[in-house]
């Protein structure tokens, strides 16, 4: 590109980075699980047996909660009578849980035993909808139910209901996780009409709380929730920071919250965290990017894309749990299909070095017209194929190229303080991100 007048002067900013950058990084071998005839199926989570749970479309074009066994494959679990039901958590045990249709349309929790089925858990006559969130390994059940004055939380124990302790907030309460010691964890909206907002809490042994001494809100900001709560008591989910970023975060009682590095992503959430504080998830990393699985151990990101070892044309959107052999269960697109997947931790613990995408900024500046005018130019690594680069500037999106060579350019007066970076896919579908090169 030309410059309009005497170039002041004329400067190389070269920055290199990887997305993630990071030395070392476990990688997985991805299994494939199928589906129930239907073409589609998601994971939703699994247990230390790499029993796996979801839901999947079945030949006959129901929505129907699946269970995936290693030695057996994937299995329907039926419904209750109506045509979609929806497999959430399962427990060491193998007790599964979810919701489901009746032949009455109305949508009621379900446990699901090998010995007994699927079977609706009791709710209160009048109720229109219960849905079954979370089991622990003793069996009890946390979720929410609806008849017609809002919706509340509550647990099943032994066949009978009952409410939990009451929570103080105006609307709406999730119980959407609960460990062995009886730790609650979920999001409760505080506030009425257009001041309510969710907020993530902490209910340590809230199943068997006679008073709310042990409730805590995990963030003051509104728009979080928490999601997940391992067996040390330490809790995951996600925080929107403002009007624009939703940040994930791991939480522990002791320490309090801790957002979780992203790359500066978009969005970025968590799901589910196993004992050793391993946090699952995805994230957004740009207004022109596609959601990617990922997960965090010690507070480092990792995109799943980049360190699992797959045959065909997968795209893995979301981990939704973990254990605590560190298998993850999830699901991704497999030629253009979503289909659910367990990662496994491959044979060679560590990764290779991950492809990096490098950022070239050229810089003229025109005194005489106050103008100056960046050139941005994207290059991967030696034997990396690039497939399409977008460039920005800010959170704004300047443009895309599918063909060598990938630049861009942009003009703006002098003295602007622009940051500009590039986001990159390969022939393959890994996704690279370089670092912002920040100019004056």
């Amino acid at each position: 590109m030309a410059s309009r007048g005497p170039i002041a002067w004329f400067a190389w900013l070269v920055v290199l980075l990887a997305a993630p950058a990071l030395s070392e990084a476990p990688r997985f071998a991805l299994v494939p699980l199928g589906d129930l005839g239907g073409g589609e199926s998601r994971a939703a989570g699994l247990n230390e047996n790499d029993w796996v749970v979801g839901e999947s479309e079945t030949s006959a074009g129901q929505v129907e909660a699946f269970l995936w066994r290693p030695e057996q494959g994937m299995i329907s679990l039926g419904t209750l009578g109506g045509p979609v039901s929806r497999a959430l958590d399962i427990n060491r045990h193998g007790v599964v849980v979810g919701e489901s249709t009746d032949s009455q349309g109305i949508t009621r929790a379900f446990q699901w035993t090998e010995s007994d089925g699927m079977t609706a858990l009791p709710t209160p006559e009048g109720a229109w909808h219960s849905a079954a969130l979370a089991v622990n390994d003793l069996g009890q059940i946390v979720g929410t139910l609806d008849h017609g004055e809002g919706v509340h939380a509550v647990r099943w124990e032994e066949g009978r209901m009952r409410r939990l302790h009451r929570l103080p907030g105006a609307g709406p309460v999730q119980p959407l996780d609960v460990n062995e010691r009886g730790d609650v964890v979920g999001h409760i909206v505080i506030g009425v009409d257009d001041t309510s907002a969710s907020h993530a809490f902490y209910f340590r042994e809230g199943l068997k709380a006679r008073h709310l001494a042990e409730f805590r809100m995990v963030s003051a900001l509104s728009g979080s929730a928490a999601v997940a709560v391992n067996e040390p008591g330490w809790a995951a989910g996600y925080v929107m920071l403002d009007s624009s970023r939703v940040r994930a975060f791991r939480y522990r009682p002791d320490q309090g919250l801790e957002v979780l590095e992203d790359g500066d992503a978009l969005y970025a959430t968590a799901t589910d965290l196993n004992d050793d504080g391993w946090v699952t998830g995805s994230y957004i990393a740009s207004y022109a990017a596609d959601e990617s699985a990922c997960f965090w151990i010690n507070g480092e990101w990792h995109d799943a894309n980049h360190v699992t070892d797959f045959s065909g044309d997968w795209w893995l959107i979301q981990i939704a749990g973990i254990n605590n052999r560190r298998h993850m269960a999830g699901y991704g697109t497999l030629y253009e299909r979503n289909q659910a997947f367990l990662l496994r931790p491959a044979e060679s613990s560590v990764a290779s070095a991950p492809a990096r995408l490098a950022l070239r900024v050229s810089e003229e500046i025109d005194r005489a017209d106050d103008v100056r005018v960046v050139v941005l130019v994207a290059e991967a690594d030696t034997g990396i194929t690039l497939h399409r680069v977008t460039f920005f500037a800010g959170d704004d999106v300047l443009g895309s190229v599918d063909r060598a060579p990938f630049e861009w350019g942009w003009e703006g007066p002098v003295g602007d303080v622009v940051t500009f970076y590039a986001e990159g896919v390969t022939r393959d579908g890994q996704r690279l991100r370089s670092p912002r090169v920040t100019t004056h």
